[in-house]
């Protein structure tokens, strides 16, 4: 507690000397999260279990189909190691990113919480700076935290795939451009998301804060199972490109294969069009946006004060 008290102090000063609010909140998150053995902490843990569970699933049996008439699949069950361009949308998505969404709400959602958390809200709250300059900074540092986490899910898939090309005979080399663009389409608009969402959620009710996290937590789970429940229809379609968990993006298509020529590399694993995610995921990343100035112009600085 002392220690917050002492932050606070620091930082109203910081503020009180400021030329650009923003600017100096920004800095100021900065340096206390580089600071926070917290902050060091969670970039390990975090790259350490990503490392862990791609090391433990980095292939699969991929069923495709070879023949289709009238009604009836001929199918066949196929290797499909994790660093070919099919494997590496399926580690991204489905290993990493379904439990990433799990627990970027605890990190994103105490951007301002945490003062009321540690009673130094009402301290912090006797500087000149405006309140909406206030939450911008928080959440600019708060956002680059949480891109800073997905670039670590980034890292762990290019290295253990690397890495397991380098000691596993026949585990193709991955390709970092296509590794890239299923990052960017697919965790990037998701991390600004559920990050803004957290943050807006603990900005503005923080003495729920923990409950928030848990909402969204529940919330993100529960959009995963119902994208999986949808069966063919035009909400179907509508929603599969607008799903921030990116799972109907994995799972969309089939691998289809000529039976008239033999099945390749190429064929089996390429990259299924993914264009038509473009312009919803960059709706996402809007979207996330528009929760973080609903955060700044939603704060009070009282509850008997309007700021």
């Amino acid at each position: 507690m002392d220690d917050a008290i002492e932050n606070a102090v620091a930082f109203r000063k910081t503020l009180h000397a400021g030329q650009r609010p923003v600017r100096s909140v920004l800095s100021w998150e900065l340096r206390r999260l580089v600071a926070s053995r917290s902050t060091l902490v969670i970039a390990a843990c975090t790259q350490l279990f990503f490392v862990l569970i791609l090391l433990f699933k980095h292939s699969w049996s991929s069923n495709v189909e070879t023949a289709r008439g009238g009604t009836s699949v001929v199918s066949e069950t196929l290797f499909m190691p994790g660093s070919s361009p099919r494997g590496m949308l399926h580690e991204v998505i489905f290993v990493t990113l379904l439990l990433f969404g799990m627990f970027l709400p605890f990190v994103a959602a105490d951007g301002v919480a945490r003062d009321f958390r540690q009673r130094v809200h009402e301290l912090l709250m006797t500087t000149q700076i405006p309140s909406a300059a206030y939450v911008l900074g928080r959440y600019l540092a708060t956002m680059l935290l949480g891109l800073l986490l997905s670039l670590e899910l980034l890292f762990a898939v290019y290295g253990v795939d690397v890495a397991l090309h380098l000691s596993v005979h026949g585990y193709p080399m991955p390709v970092l451009s296509t590794l890239l663009y299923i990052w960017a389409l697919a965790v990037v608009p998701a991390t600004v998301l559920v990050a803004s969402l957290s943050f807006m959620l603990g900005t503005l009710w923080p003495k729920l804060a923990n409950i928030m996290k848990l909402a969204v937590l529940l919330g993100w789970i529960g959009i995963f199972i119902y994208g999986q429940s949808l069966t063919n229809s035009a909400w179907s379609t509508l929603y599969m490109h607008w799903d921030p968990t990116s799972y109907p993006m994995d799972v969309a298509w089939s691998i289809r294969v000529d039976p008239n020529a033999p099945p390749s590399p190429a064929q089996l694993f390429r990259l299924p069009p993914l264009h038509a995610f473009v312009l919803p995921h960059i709706g996402l990343v809007l979207i996330g946006f528009s929760l973080a100035a609903m955060a700044a112009f939603g704060f009070r600085r009282f509850r008997d004060v309007v700021a």
